[in-house]
């Protein structure tokens, strides 16, 4: 009898022991898909800041690239009428002036970004594009940055104010209203000065080339969007 009760004592022990293991891998188990359910909705929200900053970088891309191919486009209107030394006329004073004094800036949102660094990138955990959001914020973002706002080689702004924005004559009062003249005098001497025109030249030529950097970061920018889009998708 005492050797049949212990036998019961034991399976019940084992039994118990059992229960427990099988309650603390549960509650293991549980707590992992808590942890993971946590992590996860943090990269969506992560994700989505990103794709909620890359948006709004598509606009101010666009913007200045519809501003440098007017630029670009002013550029050759001016230099074909100095070339084939045309009459000067509003048109071609007011497309001088602007090419002469606008000068763009890029300003690119990264704080998602920022965010995601501090966490670790790891927490997208898609790898691929975890590269190619990564490639995107830090290469093709610094180097448009720098090519626009710092880079004097690039600066087609400070290649032209110096040289062209001396011959017009500004009204205060009317320059608002883009009326801006250019003496018949120092129209003579822009129409003579081959110097002015290479200057011209150089601005629309570093346009140029902006504007190819601008187009090949707009396709990278889209790109990475659409790649987030569909990891985003997967989430629901």
């Amino acid at each position: 009898m005492s050797e049949n009760r212990i036998s019961k004592y034991l399976i019940y022990a084992i039994g118990e022991i059992l229960l427990v293991m099988i309650g603390i891998l549960l509650a293991l188990q549980i707590n992992n898909w808590n942890e993971r359910n946590k992590l996860r909705n943090v990269e969506k929200a992560i994700l989505e800041g990103i794709r909620e900053n890359i948006s709004l970088d598509t606009i101010d891309l666009n913007a200045n690239i519809l501003r440098y191919q007017k630029y670009i486009q002013y550029g050759s209107s001016i230099l074909y009428s100095l070339t084939n030394q045309k009459k000067k006329n509003d048109s071609l004073i007011n497309q001088l002036y602007i090419i002469s004094t606008e000068d763009l800036l890029i300003t690119l949102h990264t704080a998602y970004f920022d965010q995601a660094k501090q966490k670790g990138l790891s927490i997208i955990s898609n790898k691929d594009l975890r590269t190619k959001i990564s490639r995107l914020y830090e290469f093709e973002y610094p180097y448009i940055t720098k090519c626009e706002n710092v880079y004097q080689g690039y600066d087609y702004f400070k290649v032209l104010y110096p040289t062209i924005f001396n011959i017009f004559e500004i009204d205060p009062t009317s320059i608002s209203q883009n009326k801006v003249n250019i003496t018949d005098e120092n129209y003579s001497l822009l129409l003579s000065n081959k110097n002015m025109h290479l200057k011209i030249f150089e601005a629309k030529t570093m346009a140029e080339l902006l504007l190819d950097h601008y187009k090949r970061l707009q396709s990278k920018t889209l790109e990475t969007l659409y790649s987030i889009e569909k990891e985003l998708e997967s989430f629901e």
